[in-house]
């Protein structure tokens, strides 16, 4: 794929800061009164299931018409959408929700969307020419990361310190991930961290290649995209949120277990072609909000300093849908 190409689908990805709609059309089912939910969510491959969803009506079956809108995909943006009413449901990760939250911000998670593996997915990307080799390496070094005190800003700290590097001289620097492989084959930064599908389109450019993905040293199994609420939205809207979620669990295990089928949803919504969405890696789909994992983000961003006085508790995060 030619470098033209490559911009004009990150263009697509991620429509220029601004908000664009996608309609998700529904018709009352046994008479009843559908309701509109409104969900901001970022154009990457975790929130496939969203529109397997729509494909399948799921949302229709819970008496939902689901209207989607996409944004600047980093954390803190999906935040505010979701705090300020403007959204009923937003994505994000459980890192940036587990920030938002230890400040005070009124979000809980509500449930998972996927779980990253160890190999794929998520890679920390550099030039071709670099000197760094392992995650060690990046210890003194400016790394970009979509967000910080994020997923991806907590992995690669832990790989570096894992790998025996100072985690202490490395620089994360927020770059939005369309931008990421340009700041770095300019020189502007030394290394990227990349999920798909973002990771295969900067790795079909010449002069970029991975050191490996950093969840290998953290957790084999770790919860990544999220659906998240905030506000008082738990009180007015409690009936609306248990609907949105058995509508989200047939959705995430359809697209689970029908990969293929999910594959060809992705370019629906990403921008991405076919035969691009064909050579991404895929996550685990899954609802899951496990509190080894959750407590294990916890404990490390309180080594990173990230959280200081008395950490949050499992149900101060996640929803308890009472």
């Amino acid at each position: 794929m030619r470098r033209p190409q490559l911009r004009a689908v990150a263009a697509l990805v991620l429509v220029g800061g601004a908000i664009a709609a996608v309609g998700g059309t529904a018709y009352a089912a046994k008479g009843q009164e559908l309701t509109e939910v409104k969900l901001a969510y970022a154009p990457i491959t975790d929130y496939a299931p969203i529109f397997v969803g729509l494909k399948q009506g799921f949302w229709k079956q819970e008496g939902i018409t689901l209207k989607t809108t996409t944004t600047s995909i980093t954390p803190s943006s999906l935040v505010a959408l979701s705090i300020s009413g403007q959204v009923d449901i937003a994505t994000n990760s459980a890192t940036a929700l587990i920030t938002a939250n230890v400040q005070g911000i009124p979000c809980k998670l509500l449930a998972a969307g996927s779980e990253y593996p160890t190999k794929g997915y998520m890679e920390i990307l550099v030039r071709s020419s670099s000197d760094i080799r392992r995650f060690r390496d990046l210890a003194g070094k400016n790394v970009a990361t979509v967000g910080l005190r994020g997923l991806f800003h907590m992995a690669t700290l832990n790989a570096v310190e894992k790998d025996g590097g100072d985690w202490t001289k490395m620089t994360a620097l927020p770059i939005a991930q369309p931008d990421a492989a340009a700041a770095l084959l300019a020189g502007r930064v030394d290394a990227i961290v990349l999920q798909e599908p973002f990771k295969t389109l900067a790795l079909l450019q010449s002069g970029i290649r991975s050191i490996g993905n950093p969840l290998a040293l953290f957790d084999p199994r770790t919860t990544a995209g999220v659906m998240i609420a905030c506000g008082d939205i738990f009180e007015k809207k409690k009936d609306v949120l248990l609907r949105f979620l058995r509508a989200w669990k047939k959705s995430v295990d359809f697209a689970q277990t029908h990969p293929k089928f999910t594959r060809t949803i992705i370019p629906k919504y990403s921008g991405l072609t076919q035969q691009v969405a064909n050579l991404i890696d895929v996550p685990t789909f899954t609802t899951r909000l496990p509190q080894g994992v959750l407590g294990k983000m916890i404990k490390t961003m309180i080594h990173y300093g990230w959280i200081t006085g008395t950490p949050p508790a499992y149900n101060q995060i996640v929803w308890d849908r009472k």
